[in-house]
């Protein structure tokens, strides 16, 4: 089984932020965080491969702020920027130079 990346960042910057009614910010960090166990949990029973998982890991890694920043876009209104008590994640027009 191997997964390729760009089915981990295609869902997690398309699909989730205009599919899923729950999408906020928080329930992105939620994803993050569970991609990111659940691909350490699939490297070390070998069910994927050392370099899958540092693929997938770099991803989350790096893109993390572009994957929150989606989120918060396709809510231009506030709708579902935030979630509970959290913060809202500024949008790129938003934030000051």
């Amino acid at each position: 089984m191997r997964p390729p990346r760009g089915d981990v960042y295609d869902f997690l910057e398309d699909w989730f932020p205009r599919k899923a009614l729950w999408a906020s910010v928080s329930s992105m960090k939620v994803y993050l965080a569970s991609f990111k166990k659940f691909f350490k949990w699939m490297g070390e029973t070998s069910l994927v491969s050392p370099e899958m998982v540092e693929d997938v890991l770099s991803t989350l890694k790096d893109d993390r702020n572009f994957f929150l920043r989606k989120v918060a876009e396709e809510f231009p209104d506030g709708g579902a920027r935030t979630w509970l008590d959290e913060k809202p994640v500024p949008l790129q027009s938003e934030k000051s130079d």
